[in-house]
């Protein structure tokens, strides 16, 4: 084998030319990238909220995917800011979001904004009340109605919260003694092997390839009920035999 080929059999390939100190070898052989992200910073993204154009007011649903730019856009101590800049399907809008490792989530800088909602379990009618931008506001800006609406979730709380503590006992009591249902299960389960590999047994000593299942009491007295033609003959004979002495006999033996 050849040193090229040996070279090549671990994947491993150094131009006669090349250097340590002349960088990568996919930069000093003129490499452009093998994808669009590394030839132009492009990537596919996915928006993170639902949230609204602020362009065409078109509305956007979590998930929906952009071709966005991406960028570097600062540091928060060590970890890495990017930025992420696409443009809207249905206008000119241009979108910049960016990353936000103090909260842990994404900020939509420019060009759209959030759809704020609140879900509320209500365990009663068994719905779920959303709260909306307008509902948010009036909240703000109204202290009374902040109360009011204060005492209600206070409310609510209350009524979940027996609730689950009467689930919870319900399956205290239920799954108290799990150890010893485990053991009556697995002893029912052993029980009903061991049945199963008798009567087995029973059918291969029988000359039957299959198990045999348990006598039931009808079927025994049915069986009994049964005349087979070998014991009808051996009647049919004992009468005809007795039918015979009798015609033998004579008819003044009796004085």
């Amino acid at each position: 084998m050849s040193s090229l080929a040996a070279a090549r059999a671990d994947n491993f390939y150094f131009p006669p030319d090349w250097r340590p100190e002349m960088g990568g070898i996919s930069k000093f052989q003129g490499s452009t990238g093998s994808n669009q992200y590394e030839k132009y910073g492009i990537i596919r993204f996915e928006l993170p909220f639902d949230a609204w154009c602020l362009g065409c007011s078109r509305h956007m649903s979590k998930g929906l995917r952009f071709n966005a730019k991406k960028e570097k856009a600062g540091k928060y101590f060590t970890t890495t800011i990017y930025a992420f800049d696409m443009k809207c399907y249905s206008c000119e809008q241009r979108f910049l979001i960016k990353t936000d490792p103090k909260n842990r989530t994404y900020e939509l800088t420019s060009g759209l904004r959030k759809h704020e909602q609140d879900y509320e379990a209500n365990a009663d009618e068994g719905i779920i009340e959303v709260g909306n931008d307008e509902l948010r506001q009036k909240i703000s800006s109204d202290p009374m109605f902040k109360l009011q609406h204060q005492q209600e979730d206070i409310r609510k709380t209350q009524s979940a919260r027996e609730r689950l503590e009467e689930l919870q006992e319900l399956q205290d009591e239920t799954h108290r003694d799990d150890c010893d249902l485990n053991a009556l299960l697995r002893q029912r389960n052993r029980k009903k092997r061991k049945n199963e590999q008798e009567q087995l047994n029973d059918g291969k000593r029988r000359g039957l390839n299959m198990p045999l299942v348990p006598v039931a009491p009808e079927d025994e007295k049915i069986a009994k009920q049964v005349v087979y033609r070998q014991e009808a003959l051996k009647l049919r004979h004992n009468d005809t035999f007795r039918r015979a002495s009798i015609q033998s006999q004579s008819i003044f033996s009796g004085s």
